[in-house]
């Protein structure tokens, strides 16, 4: 339908900005690590069930804006490849200097993924829940988390796929090449 439609463009080029985004200089403060991933859950679909466990109370010097665009766009992932009515769960680890955010929802991937084409632009597995899309989120994603000098990690074992963005807990940030 017409409302439909306008969801999935109005998520395109919300996706295309963040991308535009990642291209520009991040301004790194100092955000509460509860507090960033709060706010990228707020606004999401409250007929699913997203938990959040073992969350550290750190503060990172980072561009909280990019991290909460990166955790916003893995949890729209999340939400659409994994079976309706089924857990979403965010966590977040601390360690040598870095921290770990975790998206994990239930779900498998192909046996024959190639891993690395996840965060290649215009790559688009099938959704669970009927959901167009172009396949430009994990790029974004990992594209902003670079900018960070993050890395985003897929993994997927016994029917649960997690995302995993990894920060240093001090910005280090290089120029983006503008």
């Amino acid at each position: 339908n017409s409302y439909e439609r306008a969801q999935d463009l109005k998520r395109l080029i919300d996706n295309l900005l963040a991308g535009a985004k990642a291209e520009l200089a991040a301004e790194p403060v100092p955000a509460f690590l509860p507090e960033v991933i709060g706010d990228a859950l707020k606004g999401f679909d409250h007929s699913r069930t997203v938990s959040v466990a073992n969350l550290p109370e750190v503060t990172l010097v980072v561009d909280a804006r990019a991290v909460r665009d990166i955790l916003g766009i893995l949890l729209e992932n999340a939400l659409s490849h994994s079976p309706e009515g089924s857990d979403i769960t965010v966590e977040a680890l601390v360690e040598s200097g870095r921290v770990s955010i975790g998206v994990h929802n239930q779900g498998s991937l192909p046996d024959d993924v190639d891993y690395s084409r996840l965060f290649s632009a215009f790559q688009r597995g099938a959704p669970a829940d009927g959901a167009a899309g172009v396949g430009l989120g994990l790029f974004i994603a990992s594209k902003l988390a670079r900018s960070l000098n993050g890395v985003i990690d897929v993994s997927a074992s016994r029917g649960q796929v997690s995302f995993i963005l990894s920060l240093p807990l001090q910005a280090s940030l290089e120029p983006t090449g503008r």
